[in-house]
């Protein structure tokens, strides 16, 4: 592994892996390539699989019996007695189901994040399972895209942070963290430039560059194989019109440039896909390429790899090949402590309900995830207002889980309606759930609508990003009664806002929450949590701007659109507070900085408003003139800080040299000589800055860094 975080220094690194050698050594040819296959089914289904050598691990919707007797089943009929791991998606939460990774970056909060995965890796050890399918770090710019909502949004630097954030939360920070019952592995996805696509259509594949794939895609696993990632898992798609699984280039990029030495594996079924798709003669021909020319370790949902026996007998397959990941499949297993004690992952005690911790973690998280967009004074309401909760999601419960909520019940939910009960009182607020019946002399109405479920998620693309017209007519006919509205919107996506923004007076974006949901969207109306919350992901006017991103490269002349306005209708890092920040220039504290030395950048930030607030400081840097095309701005740092009205705080920044580095014209990470303006606001539109001159002074060239 690249970085020894999350499992011990370089001799325990050693001690693993020549342990994971020796086992390899006693074993048979199919003993080696069991350890290749990721199996499913039933327990029945498993025990087959296994007697067929084909289950050297297990994603499977098992109850934790059936774990537990399946993994007795493995190691009592297993010759050296391996033991199998069980995989799952715990994207967003496992039983207590929290906001989408869309919404969740939304905090901009590593620290709450790491977390939050932190608990939903107990609850998934509670239930016996052993490795995510987690982070998920594909760059997206295109709202249109159905999985956009498993990303952390469209900024590599951000996506960077939270992901190394979320990996140390699955796996903890110690070899002895990983190895207990309270983590699990985790597997960053998809491997590479899966959200490519051609009009936001799953799978179907725009090409990219290998500057694109410095610049940008590349970032995020930089920060997650730092902080310890135990493996990843190939795109659906490929690089350079080869197919991902067997893509020699993607490989190279994994093991040469990243120095990644753990699990490389397969999305689901991919051996049949690339033979569907017309680049493999049959799924066995599959597993060979992938194995010799893609570096692939683990086939999932496919025995493909079995045929690797046959190949090895023909000499067309050399055995070190499979030696070789098998040794990274059993040292996956030893890190995660499964040898030690199989059966440690797994409380039936605890999975009948929800942990009040992990609840109140999730809720904390959803209170910081939530963004406040639009606010004519209307928030926060007091609880003495008369409040009418209305809309198709008022009374929702498993809307507001989202995709990726297998394990989540709907009925542990909190409705939209309940929160607001809770804060009101019951009885306190009216409620309907046809908002024609507008009753009780409300003055308030909150009304909660937004995209359906089945709209986003693995699969769904959408070629508008309207919200459904039905919903929007009933928000103007709530406007015209003349009440003040509160548009609480959930959605999978980035979605058009103009009719919703000219029909209420506060808007606040909920996305999709998760189990908490009325509670925390509860404590953003009342004043109880002061929104915090900036976009992930930048909203555009109209579909016709997407793809769309605020990290676009600079332009030599000024066209645009002649129909509609050329910004978007929230940029990136946008989010408003029931308080009010004011920015300070920003100073450069050494401006002529040594080879190495970093520039400490600084800024005041003042609470200018009532309430007690945190702000997120935004750090963004463009060079102003270079050897290749740039672009406009890039995030380079962040942090949070939280004021008490009229209070003033200096906020500093490091920026050392990988803050002004770029990849020049052969893709070497250097930093050219010359001005760079270093913008510090509130978010990616901000125009308050500061110009920082770099001299030529040796600064040296790299690939590596983040």
């Amino acid at each position: 592994m690249a970085c020894a975080t999350a499992f011990g220094d370089a001799f325990e690194m050693e001690r693993v892996n020549a342990r994971a050698r020796e086992i390899v050594a006693k074993m048979t040819l199919r003993e080696k390539v069991n350890e290749m296959t990721l199996a499913t089914g039933t327990l029945a289904d498993l025990k087959r699989q296994f007697d067929a050598g084909a289950c050297g691990h297990v994603i499977s919707a098992l109850s934790l019996a059936d774990r537990r007797a399946i993994q007795e089943y493995v190691i009592e009929n297993s010759r050296l007695r391996i033991p199998t791991t069980f995989q799952a998606d715990v994207i967003h939460g496992y039983r207590v189901i929290a906001p989408i990774p869309l919404a969740s970056a939304c905090s901009w909060d590593d620290a709450l994040i790491e977390e939050a995965e932190s608990a939903a890796a107990q609850e998934a050890c509670w239930f016996g399972e052993t490795l995510t399918y987690a982070p998920m770090v594909d760059i997206a710019d295109d709202p249109r895209w159905g999985r956009v909502m498993e990303t952390s949004g469209e900024d590599p630097y951000l996506s960077g942070r939270l992901a190394a954030a979320r990996v140390r939360g699955f796996q903890g920070r110690t070899a002895a963290d990983l190895a207990s019952n309270r983590h699990i592995l985790a597997c960053g996805k998809h491997f590479l430039g899966y959200a490519s696509s051609y009009g936001g259509v799953d799978c179907r594949m725009r090409d990219f560059s290998k500057r694109e794939v410095y610049e940008t895609f590349l970032v995020p696993y930089r920060w997650m194989i730092d902080a310890g990632l135990a493996s990843v898992m190939c795109s659906y798609t490929g690089y350079d019109a080869t197919y991902s699984t067997f893509s020699p280039g993607l490989r190279d990029f994994l093991r040469n440039e990243l120095k990644f030495d753990g699990v490389y594996m397969t999305d689901w079924d991919t051996f049949a896909h690339a033979y569907r798709a017309g680049v493999s003669s049959s799924p066995a021909e599959s597993a060979r390429r992938a194995i010799c020319e893609g570096g692939i370790g683990l086939s999932m949902f496919n025995a493909g790899f079995t045929n690797l026996i046959e190949f090895v007998r023909r000499g067309e397959v050399k055995e070190e090949l499979i030696d070789r990941e098998a040794v990274r499949s059993i040292a996956m297993k030893i890190r995660a402590g499964l040898f030690e004690d199989p059966f440690g992952r797994g409380d039936p005690t605890k999975t009948n309900g929800c942990d009040a911790a992990v609840l109140a973690t999730v809720r904390r998280l959803a209170g910081e995830s939530i963004v406040l967009l639009k606010n004519d004074g209307v928030l926060p309401l007091s609880l003495t207002n008369k409040v009418w909760v209305c809309g198709p999601y008022a009374d929702e419960r498993a809307e507001v889980l989202g995709q990726w909520a297998q394990s989540g019940r709907p009925e542990d939910t909190v409705t939209v309606r309940e929160g607001m009960e809770r804060a009101w009182g019951y009885g306190e607020i009216g409620w309907s759930g046809d908002t024609c019946k507008l009753e009780w002399g409300a003055d308030t109405v909150v009304y909660a609508f937004g995209e359906p479920r089945g709209w986003s998620g693995e699969g769904p693309a959408r070629g508008s990003l309207e919200l459904p017209r039905d919903q929007l007519d009933e928000l103007k006919r709530l406007k015209a009664t003349g009440r003040k509205v509160v548009a609480v919107v959930f959605a999978g996506r980035p979605v058009l806002l103009g009719e919703v923004l000219a029909n209420c007076d506060a808007v606040i974006y909920a996305r999709v929450p998760g189990t908490t949901c009325g509670d925390a969207v509860a404590d953003i109306v009342s004043g109880k949590v002061n929104p915090s919350a900036k976009l992930s992901q930048t909203i555009p006017r109209a579909v016709g701007q997407v793809p769309l991103t605020y990290r676009k490269r600079r332009q030599w002349i000024g066209f645009g659109y002649v129909d509609i306005p050329n910004d978007p209708e929230f940029p990136f890092g946008f989010g408003l507070s029931y308080t009010t920040f004011a920015y300070s220039k920003p100073r450069v504290v050494t401006p002529s900085p040594k080879a190495g030395e970093a520039v400490r950048v600084e800024v005041d930030v003042t609470n200018t408003g009532a309430r007690e607030g945190r702000e997120v400081v935004q750090v963004y840097v463009r060079d102003e003139k270079a050897s290749v095309l740039t672009r406009e701005r890039e995030l380079k740092e962040y942090a949070s800080v939280t004021l008490k009205p009229g209070e003033r705080r200096t906020v500093s920044f490091n920026l050392t040299d990988e803050a002004f580095a770029l990849y020049d014209v052969n893709c070497i990470r250097t930093v050219e000589p010359g001005d760079f303006t270093v913008f510090i606001g509130p978010d990616s539109s901000t125009t308050n800055s500061v110009t920082v001159h770099m001299k030529d002074i040796g600064r040296g060239a790299s690939r590596a860094g983040h």
